[in-house]
């Protein structure tokens, strides 16, 4: 159908930002078996397939939180090319991981990025459902929102009510992250258009 006064919202560096969150890395997933093998007692994160990781920083981890400070500072002084540039290799640190030409790829790694995108694409259409929107679409990263917005609207209360909803998700959207698996949050909802 079509819909007037439509949100999209997107996922910041989806897959980057999970593997920063959760530890998802190749080191923290090997320690995280073994602790279990051994029958240690082990404070684990475990993702949505099951698979488990170690709470000790991760390379991965370490590698991407430099990246994405170094594409903030890339968009800061507008240089957009170096902004993509980090942004693929950031996703390229995902998708190694799913490659057989790569020593460290696992389907049980590449599972849990996946699941744990599912699983907050889920949580944020059901949140916005509780909170009487209409989410008409969404996708790996993305969600498509009714914004109930009157037909007079104009374009700045509609931007400027988008950014509230956005920030509102976000904060609950940590608050959970915090409280469930017990990390800090490197998720971040943006408002991509209207």
């Amino acid at each position: 159908g079509l819909y007037p006064h439509v949100w999209v919202f997107d996922f910041r560096s989806l897959y980057p930002s999970i593997m920063r969150t959760f530890n998802i890395d190749p080191l923290a997933y090997i320690r995280a078996r073994q602790q279990q093998k051994n029958g240690e007692p082990a404070d684990l994160i475990t993702a949505p397939n099951g698979a488990v990781f170690d709470r000790e920083p991760g390379i991965l981890a370490d590698i991407l939180a430099r990246f994405f400070e170094q594409r903030a500072q890339a968009k800061a002084i507008g240089d957009d090319l170096a902004s993509f540039v980090y942004k693929i290799l950031m996703n390229a640190c995902y998708g190694v991981l799913a490659t057989g030409a790569c020593r460290f790829a696992d389907n049980e790694l590449v599972g849990a990025i996946t699941g744990f995108g599912h699983h907050f694409l889920i949580w944020v259409r059901d949140l916005l459902k509780q909170d009487g929107y209409q989410v008409l679409y969404g996708d790996t990263d993305s969600v498509f929102v009714a914004s109930g917005l009157p037909d007079q609207v104009d374009v700045e209360t509609a931007h400027r009510e988008a950014a509230v909803l956005c920030r509102r998700v976000n904060e609950r959207l940590g608050r959970y992250i915090t409280e469930t698996y017990q990390v800090t949050s490197h998720l971040e909802l943006e408002f991509e258009k209207y």
